[in-house]
């Protein structure tokens, strides 16, 4: 039996988000950014021009007629609006010192590929006359340029941007250590070595859109910062974090990927990973695109071999805990033999799986919703499909409606278990501190295996996944967002009986929570 002490743990923990998220506790992003001093910081959030205000420095900037003002955000889950930048308008500022590190930041979504290269932020004013630049090159990726003692240095991002993708890029130099690098969505894209001079042309004013050297893009832009020391990769991810969440929002940030969707309602394009800029998402067979659960898109598959959402092979290495969450709208047959994939990475023993099936294998005969890792070996939680102790019947999730799935596992308590639209479902206990094993060269599958033959017939939308488990709280919490039809990572205000109803909800799934099987072979 679970301890007292310990059930009083989990339920004063899930109290404790649902009273954060009643009484409206986060951090915005401008004060996120604002917390690390930048030397100046243009939100581009003015209703309209021709000022874009300098809220750190008050170097404020200039726009041309033309500069678009009041533009959809880049930035997630915000009434904030952003600022297009196309052609040859442009937002200018006077001169100011900076130096001798640096940090350049903004939010950027591109409304046309690239026709040749294009500032974005920067201080080009003519040739070799600048201290730095970020560009677009012609082939959509990241260049950042730094003059020291006249001998530029620039670097491309390994990364390509794709055009109507949202993209949180930062460009750090770091003058004392010798290094450039370039971030985008939270992630390190690249780092090289700078032999260290004594910057140079440090005075100048910046452009934002077209400089004195290239041809402006097309580009909106939101959240333009620049800092006088090179950000850290603690500090970058934590932006990213609090310009995806919003002000209102809890986010976990454990969180490694997330595919939302949303950059169509139709179409096969490719789905970006919003947390981090590998394991782009490609549609491959007649998966596709189709009005979504929450925001523009989802996955739609039509139980087709061949059908899926190659994610690639990247990033997939997890050890101390692993959490896979999505919204799934099932037509699985439950028949034997058939199994739908809602994910899959196939290494052999060292597999990642969250799958629909009926075989010989499961503990029970039967349908099953089974979660299989390399945790001392390869193993699933098998969860019948029975409707007994509060497990759903393969009915109840068939029905025609989107379902909040959830399978977890943390190797600190070892505990290994499926959520259900809020509620534990089914558990395990492994002994605490037993690693994961995963990882390897195959590529890894929304709606199917590797060997493109076990399709998910159905939709999947929001699907993400977390290097550590998610806790009991964190699961309702979500639940609670995809009912009030918002992403997992905004919260929505309970009012006080429904705080009362998730509590009871909360100690019921706690009571549930050892009911559950050993491990099966797969």
């Amino acid at each position: 039996m679970m301890s007292t002490t310990r059930a009083r743990l989990w339920v004063l923990a899930a109290m404790s988000l649902l009273t954060m998220a009643s009484q409206g506790h986060a951090v915005s992003y401008q004060s996120t950014v604002l917390a690390d001093a930048p030397l100046a910081y243009w939100q581009l959030n003015e209703a309209a021009g021709p000022t874009a205000t300098d809220s750190a420095g008050g170097n404020n900037g200039a726009a041309d007629a033309g500069v678009l003002f009041g533009q959809t955000s880049v930035r997630y889950n915000t009434s904030d609006t952003a600022t297009t930048v196309s052609g040859a308008p442009r937002i200018a500022t006077g001169s100011f010192a900076k130096g001798p590190s640096n940090s350049a930041e903004y939010w950027v979504r591109l409304n046309a590929g690239p026709t040749g290269f294009h500032n974005i932020l920067g201080d080009g004013e003519s040739g070799g006359d600048f201290y730095m630049m970020n560009y677009l090159t012609n082939t959509g990726r990241i260049r950042p340029h730094y003059s020291t003692a006249n001998a530029p240095v620039s670097t491309d991002s390994n990364h390509v941007l794709v055009v109507g993708d949202r993209y949180h890029v930062v460009t750090t130099y770091d003058n004392a250590a010798g290094t450039s690098s370039i971030y985008i969505n939270g992630v390190l894209d690249k780092t090289i070595a700078v032999t260290t001079n004594a910057p140079t042309n440090t005075g100048n004013q910046m452009f934002i859109g077209r400089d004195n050297r290239e041809a402006g893009g097309n580009m909106t832009l939101q959240d333009a910062a620049l800092y006088s020391s090179a950000l850290t990769a603690a500090q970058v991810r934590q932006h990213r974090i609090a310009g995806y969440a919003g002000a209102d929002a809890v986010v976990l940030t454990s969180l490694t990927h997330y595919y939302n969707f949303d950059e169509a309602s139709s179409g096969t394009a490719n789905a970006s990973n919003i947390f981090g800029v590998a394991n782009t998402g490609a549609f491959v067979g007649t998966a596709t695109r189709t009005p979504g659960a929450i925001g523009l898109g989802a996955a739609g598959f039509n139980n087709t071999g061949g059908d899926g959402v190659n994610v690639g092979s990247a990033n997939f290495s997890f050890t101390t805990g692993i959490a896979i969450e999505a919204l799934i709208k099932t037509n699985w047959s439950g028949n034997a033999g058939d199994y739908d994939e809602i994910f899959r990475k196939e290494d052999g023993g060292n597999r990642i799986l969250l799958s629909f099936q009926n075989d010989a294998f499961d503990a029970v005969n039967g349908p099953v919703l089974g979660f299989g890792l390399n945790i001392g070996g390869y193993a699933e939680l098998d969860m019948p499909l029975d409707g007994v102790a509060g497990r759903p019947t393969l009915a109840q999730l068939a029905d025609g409606n989107y379902h909040h799935v959830v399978a977890s596992y943390d190797s600190a308590t070892g505990l290994k278990a499926i959520y259900i639209d809020g509620l534990l479902a089914f558990s395990q206990f492994l002994a605490p501190g037993t690693l994961i094993t995963s990882g390897g060269g195959v590529n890894g599958f929304i709606g199917n295996t590797s060997a493109l033959n076990e399709p998910f017939g159905g939709m999947i939308d929001e699907f993400a996944m977390y290097n550590s488990g998610l806790d009991a709280a964190s699961v309702a919490a979500h639940y609670r967002s995809f009912q009030a039809g918002l992403n997992f990572f905004t919260v929505p205000v309970p009012e006080p009986a429904t705080l009362s109803l998730l509590a009871f909800a909360g100690a019921a799934a706690l009571r549930r929570r050892r009911r559950g099987h050993g491990a099966e072979a797969a």
